[in-house]
């Protein structure tokens, strides 16, 4: 990763500038496939077709097409898995590129295509754009070229975690630090250039796309004016903490301060909260709708499997650190913390009876949730609501575990779709990394996301214990 071979042959492309490439590829991509979707099928003639204006139609849909993919992060160039990330949202955008059409033909006739058509569009929507982004990304390995300014931890957390991901498309050229001590020295392989001098000179000689600062220490002022310098040729400049959580959908705890954190939830809308309140009432309703669909199934499979209530209740802390009591599906024996008191279950857990298994699993236990949200105690997205004993716990181990509950308590969560059930002390300090990327980073995006990547968790029987 930090070969200067890999960038000889780099891109030397802005972040700007490679943004707006994608964008513009995509657009002569979405503006071709609707044409020849529309001509291949049409009888009508060229000449006609550009005497009604049928070019300036297309250019506004593929405008509004390109504008979709800018909303769902299409050109977010910290994406970094190109299966995991990219994909998905390309069928997503171009998804919602067919609704349009569809949707439009019945005000446009000349848009009114086949299915066969509208099939032949997106399929040269997504291979259009996938190879477009596979290319630049896989083949051609045109990497990141990035500088590290100082070799605070945040630093060296986005670079060791960057190496266990694995890509290529972030190269690391080099860290620059004020302390002699450890000029000429390597961390995790990437060398420590130098100081100021280095840095100056490496700027105009390797060309970075961005510059990364993590100082332990406050900056200096004329590590500020060349970091001035950089912004105005075109160089991004960020913290390693922003690029972290950018590249990894996690915040590093241990890195921040309580500012950093609330200065992001402050930027949310009320408008959002009240758009998700609205959500939240239409899916709960739905979501009890369901329940009471299948309650007669789960309460005669439960009295002959596992005698005792339908209905489990407990304690869980909330909004602000209020109490309220969760609703689920039984899934566990009678009493069953009647000798051990509050502990985390485990893996192969002999307290969850086999109809409780196959309940977590699909996630159905959760449907009496909806309850709780339909009253305003939960929300569908959040962090998951835990129970006051091992929030007492947690809050005097983890660094702002308490600052989870700025928010409403959700029936999935950001954490939930991204790491696996744990049950220590290490599990619930990785989730709370994840949960407070979701509270400063919280939009109807970052919900539908969370939702989607839920169902096909269920889907995929990738439910809990």
């Amino acid at each position: 990763m930090s070969d200067h071979s890999n960038n000889n042959n780099s891109w030397h492309l802005s972040i700007v500038e490679r943004k707006f490439l994608l964008l513009w590829c995509d657009f002569i991509i979405v503006f071709g496939a609707i044409f020849l979707a529309v001509i291949l099928r049409s009888t009508i003639s060229m000449d006609l077709f550009l005497q009604r204006g049928y070019f300036g139609i297309i250019f506004l849909y593929t405008s509004l097409t390109v504008a979709i993919f800018y909303i769902i992060d299409l050109y977010n160039i910290f994406l970094i898995d190109f299966w995991t990330s990219i994909v998905p949202r390309i069928f997503i955008g171009v998804a919602l590129t067919s609704l349009l059409v569809i949707v439009s033909s019945f005000f446009l006739e000349f848009l009114a295509l086949p299915r066969k058509s509208i099939v032949f569009m997106s399929v040269v929507i997504i291979l259009g754009m996938m190879l477009t982004r596979y290319y630049l990304m896989i083949v051609k390995r045109y990497p990141l070229n990035i500088m590290v300014l100082g070799s605070g931890f945040a630093a060296l957390k986005m670079i060791e975690d960057i190496k266990k991901s694995g890509s290529a498309y972030f190269h690391i050229i080099g860290i620059y630090d004020d302390d002699d001590r450890k000029h000429g020295k390597e961390v995790m392989e990437i060398p420590i250039r130098g100081g100021i001098e280095s840095f100056a000179a490496d700027i105009k000689e390797l060309r970075p796309q961005m510059v990364v600062v993590s100082f332990e220490k406050e900056i200096k002022e004329t590590w500020t004016d060349i970091l001035l310098q950089c912004a105005r040729s075109n160089v991004q400049v960020s913290s390693a903490v922003d690029i972290y959580c950018k590249l990894f959908g996690k915040v590093p705890s241990d890195h921040i301060d309580a500012l950093w954190l609330l200065s992001g939830i402050q930027l949310i809308r009320k408008p959002y909260f009240i758009f998700k309140r609205f959500c939240d009432i239409i899916f709960s309703l739905i979501g009890l709708f369901i329940m009471l669909l299948i309650f007669p199934f789960v309460f005669v499979i439960m009295k002959i499997t596992s005698p005792g209530p339908i209905f489990f209740s407990q304690v869980r802390v909330g909004l602000n650190g209020s109490h309220f009591r969760i609703h689920k599906f039984r899934t566990m024996v009678v009493d069953a913390e009647k000798r051990t008191g509050a502990v985390w279950a485990t893996k192969g857990d002999n307290r969850i009876t086999a109809f409780g298994k196959f309940m977590r699993k699909v996630r159905i236990d959760e449907l009496p949730q909806c309850w709780n949200i339909l009253k305003g105690d939960m929300s569908i997205v959040g962090p998951r609501p835990e129970r006051p004993e091992f929030v007492d716990m947690l809050k005097e181990r983890i660094t702002f575990y308490d600052e989870r509950h700025l928010v409403k308590p959700g029936l999935t969560g950001w954490a939930q779709v991204l790491y696996p059930y744990g049950n220590t002390i290490e599990d619930a300090t990785e989730k709370l990394h994840y949960d407070l990327f979701y509270i400063r980073n919280m939009s109807v995006f970052m919900d539908m996301k969370i939702i989607l990547k839920t169902i096909a968790t269920v889907i995929g029987g990738r439910g809990g214990m």
